[in-house]
């Protein structure tokens, strides 16, 4: 199941940055830990919206399915990791 989580997450967060025009090339070492190798893009005036947003939309929904499966309490997760980053003082 993890196998097929962790692929279906990559695919949409692949999809987001093919919209908005930034190339990601992803390999496995020789001990299977993905090593991000290159990720190339150019500066887009406008990008795909529609795109970028359903893939935001997608990547968002296979993550609360995948955090499901897993029967982890999310909106508390959520609501913990929220109050955490409103303390955080911006740079």
């Amino acid at each position: 199941m993890q196998a097929f989580r962790i692929k279906f997450l990559i695919e949409e967060l692949l999809e987001y940055c093919e919209a908005v025009g930034f190339e990601v090339q992803i390999n496995k070492d020789a001990w299977g830990q993905v090593d991000i190798q290159q990720i190339r893009g150019e500066v887009r005036s406008v990008i795909r919206q529609e795109d970028a947003f359903d893939s935001l939309v997608d990547l968002c929904y296979v993550a609360l399915g995948t955090a499901y499966l897993h029967r982890f309490p999310f909106n508390e997760g959520w609501d913990r990791v929220q109050a955490a980053n409103m303390q955080k003082i911006r740079a």
